[in-house]
C-alpha cells in the first residue's frame, strides 16, 4: 500500500473481529514504534503487549472509548473489543517522574505503530482515557507508568473521512447507518505561508 493511501485509511476503530493476531505481527507493530523518532534518541519508552484473555478483559474495563458517540462505540470484550492492547509506558527517573521527552516520544511511536497496523490491514485505537494507576497494578508494573493504550484487532468498521473547512464542526459522528464519519481541515485550512 502507498504511504499516501496509509494516511488517507488510518482511522481509529473502536469495533474489531474477534479474530486473533498473530505474536510475530505484533512484534512488527512495536518494531515500528521502535524505529519512531525519539526526542535527544533517549529512547525512554517500553512497551507491554497484552493477549491474555482475562488480563484483556480487565485492561478493557479501565477504558473509556469514543466520547462523541458514547454508547454506541464502547467495545465489548470478546464481541466487539480489541484482540490485544499495546501498552505505552516509561520508567520512572529517580526524582519519581518520567522522562520531560516520554509524551512528545509516545506521540511518535503510536504514530508508526497506527500506520504500520494500517498496512498490515488492522486497526487500532489510541487511547487516553483510562485508569492509569489500575491498569499499571493489572499489568505488574513497579517504577514505570502507563502513558497511553493502543487497542488492536482487524476492524469490524470503516469510518469514513471527509474533509471541512476552517470553522465546520470537527466532532466525528454516527450516521442513520452506523458509520462513523471523521471530519478533517483541508491543508489551505490549517497552512498560513510566509514568503
Amino acid at each position: 500500500m502507498e504511504f499516501s493511501e496509509i494516511l488517507k485509511r488510518r482511522r481509529s476503530i473502536r469495533r474489531f473481529r474477534q479474530e486473533e493476531i498473530p505474536l510475530e505481527t505484533l512484534k512488527e507493530l512495536v518494531e515500528a514504534a521502535a524505529l519512531a523518532p525519539s526526542a535527544a534518541n533517549a529512547q525512554c519508552l517500553r512497551y507491554v503487549l497484552v493477549r491474555e484473555k482475562e488480563l484483556l478483559r480487565a485492561v478493557l474495563e479501565q477504558t473509556a472509548w469514543g466520547g462523541h458517540v458514547k454508547p454506541y462505540r464502547n467495545p465489548e470484550f470478546g464481541v466487539t473489543g480489541p484482540t490485544a492492547f499495546l501498552a505505552v509506558c516509561t520508567d520512572l527517573r529517580a526524582d519519581g517522574k518520567p522522562s520531560p521527552y516520554a509524551e512528545t516520544d509516545a506521540g511518535a511511536a503510536i504514530q508508526s505503530v497506527l500506520f504500520r497496523a494500517t498496512d498490515l490491514g488492522l486497526g487500532g485505537c489510541w487511547i487516553g482515557a483510562f485508569n492509569r494507576q489500575e491498569v499499571g497494578r493489572l499489568l505488574g508494573l513497579e517504577n514505570r507508568i502507563v502513558l497511553y493504550l493502543v487497542g488492536l484487532g482487524r476492524p469490524a468498521e470503516s469510518p469514513i473521512l471527509y474533509r471541512i473547512g476552517s470553522g465546520d464542526p470537527t466532532p466525528y459522528y454516527l450516521d442513520s447507518d452506523d458509520v462513523i464519519h471523521v471530519p478533517k481541515y483541508t491543508v489551505d485550512d490549517i497552512l498560513t505561508i510566509k514568503g
